[in-house]
């Protein structure tokens, strides 16, 4: 695997170190919300980079269903869940597919 670096501020930094602190920042923001297994399961999922399969950090319903093993209605109750205590935003896409962003 090649090394990735960006410049921040005049300093090389390695891009595998910021995404374990932005991850880490994230879940120490949000530590204090009490969250079911798959509630953190997709999240982490978007936080790794969506598997490699996706090129943003748009999580629909269908997605959630299908990284959380579950059927569609329970990934609706997840995400409401998570929108009501403020972890999820939802995007204004407008159309049928809502999509998802996770609150940084």
């Amino acid at each position: 695997m090649k090394a990735r670096f960006v410049v921040i501020g005049g300093q090389l930094r390695h891009l595998w170190i910021l995404h374990c602190r932005y991850k880490a920042q994230f879940w120490q923001r949000w530590a204090g919300t009490p969250m079911i297994a798959r509630q953190t399961l997709v999240p982490n999922y978007v936080l790794d980079g969506m598997g490699g399969k996706l090129t943003n950090a748009k999580v629909t319903n269908a997605g959630w269903a299908a990284i959380g093993k579950c059927s569609a209605d329970t990934a609706l109750r997840d995400i409401n869940d998570l929108l009501a205590r403020g972890v999820l935003g939802r995007l204004e896409d407008g159309g049928r597919s809502k999509g998802y962003l996770l609150v940084k």
